[in-house]
């Protein structure tokens, strides 16, 4: 029997569920959210998209906080070990200093051992060389490696 896969899904995700001018990523996260198997796989969230979501402008914050309460996401809370590993990704230059909520993102789902970290943000997370960078710095610290994609790839 196989173990369930663990995604963690990072806020650009159910933000696109409601932008309606990018219509082709609005589909396709909408049949993202449609397929959930929460039988076969566990979904995650934290507690930065918390923060995300109460600084977006309404109606937005309260879709995104409707439709995140339909489903039965565990919610991780960052912490010393996941702000240090962050930190690390930011000395690094893997993530901007200014954007440090997205090298959060990344630390909580790496140390909490997620088989893949979903996002549609392309400028810092979903690309090649963050991809490469990450995991180098997890091999060298001793964590797991993350798979980063997108909805769609999922």
């Amino acid at each position: 029997m196989f173990r369930k896969i663990k995604y963690y899904i990072e806020t650009s995700v159910p933000s696109m569920y409601f932008a309606e001018d990018a219509p082709e990523k609005q589909k396709i996260t909408q049949e993202f959210f449609n397929k959930l198997n929460f039988k076969q796989n566990e979904y995650y969230i934290s507690n930065v998209m918390a923060l995300e979501i109460d600084r977006a402008a309404e109606p937005l914050r309260s879709n995104l906080t409707k439709l995140l309460n339909k489903y039965e996401f565990a919610v991780l809370e960052e912490n010393e070990e996941t702000r240090e590993l962050s930190d690390k990704y930011i000395k690094e230059g893997i993530i901007p200093v200014r954007y440090r909520l997205d090298a959060l993102h990344i630390s909580i789902a790496v140390v909490n051992r997620m088989d893949f970290l979903v996002s549609w943000n392309m400028e810092h997370i979903v690309k090649a060389s963050t991809r490469y960078r990450v995991n180098n710095i997890n091999k060298l610290l001793n964590y797991p490696l993350v798979d980063i994609c997108t909805p769609e790839e999922v």
